[in-house]
Order: C-alpha cells, then structure tokens, then sequence
C-alpha cells in the first residue's frame, strides 16, 4: 500500500485543523458546517482554523466522497452521519485518542470497498461475535500484538463484527470467531489453529503472503466452488497429520502452474464431504470439471505427475459440450491434436457468439468421431493474433507429423491456420 501521511498534533484544536484539510467530505457538509465544528471542539479555546483554507476547499474536491483520517499510514473512515456534527467530533476525538495498536474495526461495507481496492494487496479480517464471545478479548489482545508486524508485510489487520457477512462468504456460526486471509482474486483461506498463539499466527499470515499456499476453505465454501468454477482441483487432507502435511507442501509447487491453466486449487479438512466424493481415508485428490466429480488415483507426494493429471485435455473435457481453453492450454492441445478447430468468442454482449457455440455443440461428437477437437477461447488478443478480428471466429489447425511433411514438401501453406470466412452453422 502506497505510504500515507502521519500527524503528530498534541492536541484536539491541533488534529481538527489539520483533519479539515485531510478530510475529504460529500457536499452536503458545508464549510459552515465544518466552522461549526471546530468552534464546538474548541470549547474554552479559541479554534484557530483558517477561514480562507476552508473556503478554499471547493466543492468540486468535495463531491461524493468519503472523509478520512490518517492514522499509523492507513486511512481511517468515518461511515457515520456527516450531517450530525456531534458524531463527527465524537468520532475525531476517538481517532486522537485511540491506541495505534487497536486492530482497526469495519464494517461490512468498508470491508467489501477494500477488498475490491487494488492498492490494498493482502488482508487479514478477523470476524467475531462481540456479543456472545467469551474469548474474543483475550484473542484480539494477542494478536493486537502482531499488528505492526502485519503492516511491515504490507497485510492490513482489520476485525469484524458483521455476522451475517461472515457467513455470506462461507463462514459458519460454529466457525466463529475466525482468522480469514484475503489476496487479491485468490480465494481466501481460512486459519485453522489456535488463535492464541500470536506467533503461529504471525507466520501463517507471513506464509500466506510470501509463499505460494493452497487455500483452506470449508464446507460452505466448498459448494460454492463446485457450482462456480470451471476447473476445481480439491486436496482432502488431515490435520495434524504427517502424510497430509508431506501432500500439502509438495501440491503447493504447482499452484502456480494450475492458475496458469484457470484451474482454482483449495484444501479442506471435512471427513464427511470427504466420504462424499470418494475420499474414505484422507489425504486424497479430486478434481471436478463443471462440478463432476474425478478422484486422482496415482502418487500424491509426486506434483509433476498430479500436474500432468489435471492438464491433460481429455481430463478437462466433458464430452456433452465445447471445452473453454485459455491461451495455454490451447497451446498444450496444439502440441497433442492433429486436427483442432478453435471457435474464438465472447461470452458478453455477443449474441451471434451464443449462437455459435450451440450450433457447434451439435456436432462436437461427430468431429471427435473424425478425429477433430473443437474448444472455444475467449481471449480478444489471441483471436487477432490468430486473425480473427470480428467475433465469433472459427480457426483451424492441422499440425502434420513428420511422415506427412515428408510427403507434403510442396504443401507447406497447408499446415498454417485456416480462418473460416462463412457463419458458424451445423
């Protein structure tokens, strides 16, 4: 996260002023409005905020935004009433006084605007009940402990008492309070230790951060992948387990390779689901294409062959439709198949794409009877380097073997590929 500005006023009259020119206020609030404030948080002193500085504060800066207050680098939001100046002063006066060491509290709200904030790469949200939750002080306490740790690894510490978020992202009552780490488009990954021990916290979130880790999801998280993604390789482990620990640090080698071919690689510690999908004695290895279920049956502890496994065509294919490939795994199916037809399309506003594709399915059993694979791509870039530049575009590829170029030394134009110029129609 990009360094922000501290303060170091002594006093109230001192941060008020300087927070007038830091924060950044929706137009209802008036310059008026922010003189009255100041005037009321002088009290028996006289305030000595600069009339023209205020009014010199435009409107235009002022529209539709959200005011904040700089705290230990971080922006701290106010997500109160801006029209209820008594809440504003209350709340400025909390900021001055509070502990930098307080792990920040968000809203629902906030927290959805910071995960969707590309300056904010890496998070760690703590979710409790602050009602019913015996034990919660003491935890925050100790990780309060970490915090500056955290901000040296560029992760913002944050905690949160919204419930009902919580489990809309998969959490369960039971699961409460829980430690859940954010990156970017990754899925999060939930800790699964004792929270009392600020130490293994530190370094989980460290690991988290530093190192490429499949992961921890549960139940509720789980189903949700299954119906969403298109490829989904799941690794059934123990805890506390020596096998599964051994499984888990070797499958965290490829993590990076699977993202390369879109396929999401996630962890989970559930018995039953387990059993569910095949796995009678944990640790073992399914992967779901479309939510169909397929259970890996060679050596886990071998990453290269489990890689091999998830990436080959005809384990990600499903015979009743038209596999999407991304650019790389369209080159690996160019390596394999001597005949492939490519339809390059768009799956937003693209009727003529819809249309398509349908037509194409109706024959994709009997192009795989003659020997020709059809997939689809959508990648706007690839189909103007493969020529295509109107979608949809149907491309195909015919790569000869050597006893073909043997006999075809005249017929070199023929093995380039071929833009279907007409409509895509069976």
């Amino acid at each position: 996260m990009p360094a922000t500005p501290s303060f170091s006023c002594s006093n109230l009259k001192c941060i008020l002023s300087r927070a007038v020119i830091c924060l950044v206020i929706i137009s209802i609030f008036t310059p008026q409005g922010i003189r009255s404030l100041l005037k009321k948080s002088s009290q028996s002193q006289s305030h000595s905020a600069d009339k023209h500085t205020i009014e010199e504060i435009s409107a235009k800066k002022l529209e539709a935004l959200v005011e904040e207050f700089f705290q230990d680098g971080y922006p701290q939001f106010y997500e109160g009433d801006l029209k209820d100046e008594e809440s504003v002063l209350k709340w400025l006066q909390e900021q001055q006084d509070s502990d930098g060491d307080v792990i920040e509290l968000v809203t629902a709200k906030r927290l959805k605007h910071m995960l969707k904030d590309d300056d904010i790469d890496s998070i760690a949200v703590f979710f409790y009940d602050a009602e019913n939750c015996d034990q919660c002080d003491e935890i925050l306490a100790e990780l309060e402990n970490i915090d500056d740790d955290t901000d040296k690894h560029d992760i913002h510490f944050v905690k949160c008492e919204d419930e009902s978020y919580a489990y809309e992202l998969g959490l369960t009552k039971e699961q409460l309070p829980a430690l859940v780490y954010f990156e970017d488009d990754e899925e999060p990954s939930i800790y699964d230790d004792d929270l009392l021990n600020e130490e293994e916290v530190l370094a989980w979130l460290i690991e988290q951060k530093t190192e490429e880790t499949i992961a921890n999801v549960n139940r509720n998280m789980l189903m949700r992948l299954i119906d969403e993604k298109e490829y989904l390789a799941v690794l059934f482990f123990k805890d506390d387990d020596e096998e599964s620990d051994e499984i888990v640090e070797e499958l965290e080698k490829i993590d990076d390779e699977c993202e390369g071919f879109e396929i999401e690689f996630v962890k989970i510690d559930d018995p039953l689901i387990a059993k569910k999908y095949g796995i009678r004695n944990p640790p073992g290895l399914v992967y779901f294409r479309h939510g169909k279920p397929m259970k890996f049956t060679g050596d886990l502890l071998n990453e290269e062959e489990v890689l091999d496994w998830l990436t080959k065509p005809e384990n990600m294919e499903l015979s009743d439709k038209v596999e999407k490939v991304n650019r790389k795994m369209l080159e690996r199916l160019m390596g394999k198949n001597t005949d492939l037809a490519v339809l390059f399309y768009s799956k937003d506003n693209c009727p003529e794409c819809v249309i398509a594709l349908q037509e194409l399915e109706k024959i994709d059993d009997e192009a795989d009877e003659a020997g020709i694979k059809i997939v689809k791509v959508d990648d706007d870039e690839l189909a103007k380097e493969m020529g295509v530049f109107q979608l949809p575009g149907l491309v195909f590829f015919r790569n000869s073997d050597d006893d073909d170029d043997n006999n075809n030394d005249d017929d070199d134009d023929d093995d380039g590929p071929k833009v279907f110029s007409g409509k895509v129609k069976s």
